[in-house]
């Protein structure tokens, strides 16, 4: 799915009916151009995911994708999509988003490494938490100026709707190797997350 608008060179909007395009469809009419390249970015990065994309070409995607994000972050980037970001935080007085995260994120699930435990699995939630939902929440805050309550909001609401995203696709994850759920001490749990149907436990 093409993340560019035809004839513009902009970010086309998130796909109807998703969570991301209801973000978009009601934020400030200022933000959205922003909010838009946001998730066109997100978009991008994870196409290193799809399925039969080479390994080399897609660690290869994400190792360019790191290198934006870290040029993004210092207020030089490179991409049409993160220079309109970048123009949207700065409207905003706000700092160059973060979104290096989103990379992290997706090495992990490229790599299939599932976590042991539930602080790992944290962790990789919150790495896009800090990523994607901050940036939507300063975006749709003024750039965080007052930080308080909307930064809390951030840090604490973007881990749970992340998980609430991946619960959503636990079933077709777990069957392409991405374990989305701690294991902690149990060497055989992946195989179970993997088998079709799945056992009663894991159901």
């Amino acid at each position: 799915m093409s993340t560019t608008a035809p004839d513009t060179g902009s970010p086309a909007p998130p796909p109807a009916g998703s969570t991301r395009h209801l973000v978009w469809l009601f934020a400030p009419a200022g933000t959205r151009e922003a909010l838009a390249a946001l998730f066109a970015v997100e978009s991008e990065i994870a196409a290193s995911l799809r399925p039969g994309l080479d390994h080399g070409i897609a660690h290869a995607r994400l190792e360019w994708w790191d290198g934006e994000c870290g040029r993004l972050a210092s207020g030089r980037p490179t991409h049409p999509f993160t220079r309109l970001l970048l123009d949207g935080a700065l409207a905003l007085q706000a700092s160059p988003p973060d979104l290096s995260g989103l990379v992290y994120a997706a090495r992990v699930d490229l790599a299939a490494v599932a976590c042991e435990t539930r602080a790992e699995l944290d962790d990789v939630l919150q790495s896009w938490a800090r990523a994607a939902f901050r940036t939507v929440v300063a975006l749709g805050a003024g750039g965080l100026r007052t930080l308080g309550a909307a930064e809390r909001f951030a840090q604490q609401a973007g881990l749970a709707l992340r998980e609430i995203e991946t619960l959503s696709t636990l079933a077709t994850d777990a069957w392409s190797g991405r374990i989305r759920v701690p294991l902690a001490t149990d060497p055989d749990a992946p195989a179970r997350w993997r088998t079709q149907p799945w056992p009663e436990d894991c159901a």
